[in-house]
């Protein structure tokens, strides 16, 4: 398979990646990422074959990189709302402190 049809399915299955994320599809998530380490192999390996990439190549490269940057974004974003949740389930604030109760039943400070 040529770089460019490589290129093409890598872009394809970005885009899918972006709905799994978006869905929390865990086990779609898990399958993409097996087709999208094999894909990535075999471009490697196509274009050390034939490095000489043609305009059209590089621009699908480049919009799989913008794709692979806005999926690592949408991951963060998700992993935020998690740290969030636990820290609110938890008690826990960046910076905040222990809540404990004196003998009287007052809150302080630990």
């Amino acid at each position: 398979m040529e770089s460019i049809d490589l290129a093409k399915n890598l872009r394809e299955l970005l885009e899918e990646e972006a709905e799994a994320l978006t869905s929390r599809n865990i086990s779609l998530l898990e399958r993409l990422q097996t087709r999208k380490e094999n894909l990535l192999n075999n471009l490697d390996i196509a274009h050390r074959r034939d490095p000489s990439s043609g305009q059209h190549y590089l621009d699908t490269i480049q919009q799989c990189s913008d794709l692979m940057r806005r999926n690592g974004t949408i991951i963060s974003t998700q992993l935020g709302a998690i740290r969030l949740a636990l820290g609110a389930l938890t008690n826990r604030h960046h910076g905040a402190q222990d809540v404990t109760y004196d003998r009287r039943g007052i809150i302080s400070a630990a």
